[in-house]
């Protein structure tokens, strides 16, 4: 049953909460047991910003939404041969960045074959800078599958290079932001910055155009 002074739907998700809480603690406490916690990389994210019942503080929409309460999560490691404790940053990384991170600390040497879209974190980490603007490039990505819910601005593009972000529908530039100035997403900026939208644009026309990779869907067994 619900507790008092909150609905069902909130029970729900505090209990799942509670739940995962405690399965992190299991894992945690395994890698302890086994002796490999201390040189283990645990890394602790979400996919994607608050749904409902999540709490997105100030920022701008949430799950299924482009603005940054919609992208914008926490991002935890814990790796105590390698970090120190307590550091806090609001520095950029991207999930694309785990890969090339993972296979640093493993000494395993990525081929050329497939360009990749991230950047090794290990150097932050151990507590080196993070990535710059320059090594970083531009990030676009693009989400069409929510573009129809109801409250959703309909964004489908996003393109972020350094402190700007554009925002686009199928292309067509709609709303820019400074987030170091304006980290919530309130003053469009796009009548006032032409060339910076023009830029940013072009990089998702790029994006769109670009070859796609299809992957073969699997196929279900079903019972006869």
């Amino acid at each position: 049953t619900a507790a008092d002074g909150i609905s069902e739907d909130q029970h729900r998700f505090r209990s799942m909460v509670r739940h995962m809480d405690a399965r992190v603690g299991q894992l945690l406490a395994k890698l302890e047991s086994l002796g490999i916690a201390d040189n283990t990389i645990v890394v602790f994210a979400s996919d994607n910003g608050a749904a409902t019942q999540g709490d997105v503080g100030k920022l701008s929409g949430r799950k299924g939404n482009l603005h940054d309460g919609g992208i914008r999560v926490p991002m935890i490691v814990r790796w105590p041969a390698a970090t120190q404790a307590g550091q806090k940053t609001t520095s950029f990384a991207h999930s694309t960045d785990l890969l090339p991170t993972f296979c640093e600390a493993a000494g395993i040497e990525l081929g050329t074959e497939m360009p990749l879209d991230g950047i090794s974190l290990l150097p932050y980490f151990k507590g080196g800078e993070p990535p710059t603007q320059q090594q970083r490039g531009t990030m676009v990505w693009h989400l069409d599958r929510f573009e129809n819910r109801p409250g959703n601005k309909a964004m489908t593009e996003v393109a972020m290079q350094g402190k700007w972000k554009l925002l686009a529908r199928h292309g067509k530039p709609v709303e820019l932001f400074d987030l170091a100035a304006d980290p919530f997403e309130k003053r469009n900026l796009i009548d006032e910055h032409p060339e910076r939208v023009a830029a940013l644009t072009a990089e998702v026309e790029v994006f769109l155009n670009a070859p796609r990779v299809e992957i073969p869907k699997k196929k279900r067994n079903r019972r006869k």
